[in-house]
């Protein structure tokens, strides 16, 4: 029994780390602590073994006062087969890094390299959204310079794309157990990571639709700002130098399902708008994801209705599907140096 646990919302994620006791490597799974309506409960992480047993529990840590609903991210940055850092968002608009990028006598490591022996690895908040620090709690606060719609959540994992030296976490924002909530303040944030231990907060990010961020320079990432009340309600997938996410604006419309299921492309290094989808149908949309079949990619995307079309007129529930758009096989990115895929094949364990 792990008396930290709320409802179990967190999906486990598999990979294998190593320990003192066991250096040549264990088998484990991560999850979050779970949902908390009022964050009493589910404010760790947790690495358990096959047999059940916790490998490695992170709580009580500075900061961790909210409860951890989302799936984590898991990164095996140098592919040798052993996990090197986890990320997770939490119930307080709070990014989370779990790992260790030091050595014993707290002499940063080279990035990227990693502490792969997980009972070395510590917590650390690499960003925090919305209002002030732990004043937040169920959507309550104490800061008279924040408010309650300013209160931004993390439900889903985020994804992570490793550049020359730093990574970048791509995640958005919104609380899917309130979606019709309609004077939300939500957005999407890409903050850059160097291995350090810092806490960035919107101020440090470039403001997309007005500013074009260097993250080769001096920018720690950017965010964009969404409609009053519209909020993203699943994960995001970057992929050929876009990264692609789904929001829900609730509305009173009888023939839509709740509200307006939209579909943003926007250029993962700068925020920049790659392809216009605009609406795609109603009720919550699902996490986009990419098919590669027979040479050609699709984006798809379930919604609870779908738009009319020539093929066929249903509006009932369905998955949609969307060419993305060519970014070409050499597409312009980190350090001005050019790369494209020349296969890649998933393998099964």
């Amino acid at each position: 029994v792990i008396p930290e646990l709320g409802e179990t919302w967190s999906e486990p994620v598999f990979g294998r780390v190593k320990s003192d006791l066991q250096p040549d490597g264990i088998d484990v799974f991560f999850i979050g602590g779970g949902y908390s309506s009022d964050n009493s409960r589910g404010k760790t992480v947790l690495a358990i073994n096959a047999a059940g047993a916790v490998v490695k529990e992170f709580t009580g840590i500075a900061n961790m006062n909210y409860s951890f609903a989302s799936a984590v991210t898991v990164v095996d940055g140098d592919g040798d087969g052993f996990v090197d850092k986890v990320y997770v968002g939490d119930l307080g608009g709070q990014m989370w890094r779990f790992g260790r990028f030091t050595d014993l006598v707290e002499t940063a490591l080279v990035f990227p390299d990693c502490d792969e022996n997980i009972d070395n690895w510590r917590g650390e908040r690499i960003f925090r959204a919305g209002c002030g620090e732990a004043d937040c709690t169920n959507g309550a606060d104490d800061n008279a310079n924040d408010l309650i719609d300013e209160w931004r959540q993390f439900f889903y994992p985020p994804s992570v794309t490793l550049e020359i030296g730093y990574d970048l976490v791509f995640m958005g924002s919104g609380d899917r157990e309130n979606p019709c909530n309609t004077i939300s303040s939500d957005k999407f944030y890409c903050v850059k990571d160097t291995h350090a231990s810092i806490t960035f907060t919107e101020p440090d990010l470039v403001n997309a639709a007005t500013d074009t961020p260097d993250l080769n320079g001096d920018d720690n990432g950017w965010y964009v700002e969404l409609a009053v009340g519209e909020k993203v309600l699943s994960g995001n997938t970057v992929f050929s130098g876009v990264v692609y996410f789904t929001t829900f604006t609730p509305n009173d419309d009888p023939c839509v399902p709740g509200g307006d299921g939209k579909l943003y492309g926007l250029k993962y290094l700068t925020g920049e708008s790659a392809a216009d989808f605009g609406t795609i149908g109603g009720g919550i949309p699902s996490t986009p994801v990419i098919i590669i079949k027979d040479g050609k990619q699709m984006l798809l995307v379930s919604a609870g209705s779908t738009n009319p079309d020539p093929v066929s007129p249903s509006t009932g529930a369905g998955v949609i599907t969307i060419e993305p758009p060519d970014q070409g096989k050499n597409f312009f990115y980190n350090s001005n140096k050019n790369f494209f895929y020349l296969w890649w094949q998933e393998m099964g364990i």
